[in-house]
């Protein structure tokens, strides 16, 4: 039975993919908007919501952009790998940026890792037994 390790590049690029996912999840659910009313006898009714109760369900498709983004260099080999890799880095660096006011903060430990997966050889060291 062949026993196919996983590098740390890869590994990494795994942690990301997993963070954007949760990033993704935990900023669509969280109680992030808040609105009081007050009716004519003076009682004030606060109501929270969430940015998929906010921005209905089509927004999901944003919240899943950087997660299709981290998915597509685990499906690579190669060179297109190195290059994809790079580009999901800068990618979701610049969606964790645009968006840091807003969700974008979700995104910045999947960003950083991913760069932090740019920086490690593509062949960790192998051992010969």
């Amino acid at each position: 039975m062949a026993h196919r390790s996983v590098n740390a590049k890869r590994a990494l690029q795994i942690v990301g993919a997993v963070l954007a996912a949760a990033a993704s999840i935990v900023s669509g659910i969280l109680p992030s908007f808040e609105s009081v009313t007050t009716d004519s006898s003076g009682h004030e009714t606060i109501t929270t919501q969430s940015l998929l109760q906010v921005q209905g369900p089509a927004f999901l498709v944003v919240l899943l952009i950087p997660v299709v983004v981290t998915l597509i260099p685990l499906f690579l080999r190669g060179r297109a790998w190195i290059v994809a890799s790079v580009i999901v880095a800068a990618l979701l660096v610049a969606f964790a940026i645009a968006g840091a006011l807003s969700i974008g903060g979700f995104y910045l430990p999947a960003a950083v890792i991913e760069t932090v997966a740019t920086f490690f050889p593509v062949r960790g060291n192998r051992r010969t037994s």
